[in-house]
């Protein structure tokens, strides 16, 4: 089934639930991803496979537990579903990219967020340095599809 084609500059939006054995809750901010392909969109380029690598948001604030300090890391785009690649265009011989239906996020630590300790009072640093969540395209383009 045709689906929007992704053009640069589209908003790659992320769930704040991630999870590596327990759930955190991201401070997520709104990522763009870069159109690289030859092809253009009413004058915008338009998106190919490896332009999601492009998706890239620092200083995101994370946190382990309500009452100790946050930490700090990373959004990307670890995976893209099969559902976000044209079979039927490409461009320079990469897929075209598609809206299509969630991708699998990855949220990568930079600065730990902080635990409650085994005793009380004290606390511990968050030893789990990435987690994988969901995300989602909303594309500026409303007229030209791919399938």
């Amino acid at each position: 089934m045709p689906d929007f084609i992704l053009i640069d500059g589209d908003a790659a939006v992320f769930d704040p639930r991630f999870s590596a054995g327990r759930t955190i809750h991201v401070g997520v901010k709104e990522g763009k991803i870069r159109g690289s392909g030859a092809e253009k969109v009413k004058g915008v380029r338009i998106c190919v496979k490896g332009d999601e690598k492009s998706v890239s948001i620092p200083a995101c604030s994370y946190m382990i537990d309500p009452k100790a300090k946050g930490g700090f890391g990373t959004l990307s785009i670890k995976e893209l579903g099969s559902n976000h690649k044209a079979m039927n265009r490409k461009i320079g011989g990469l897929p075209v990219l598609l809206k299509g239906g969630n991708f699998i996020a990855l949220f990568s630590v930079t600065a730990p967020a902080m635990g409650p300790g085994a005793t009380p009072g004290s606390v511990v640093p968050d030893m789990t340095r990435a987690y994988l969540g969901h995300g989602s395209f909303i594309t500026k383009n409303s007229s030209e599809k791919a399938s």
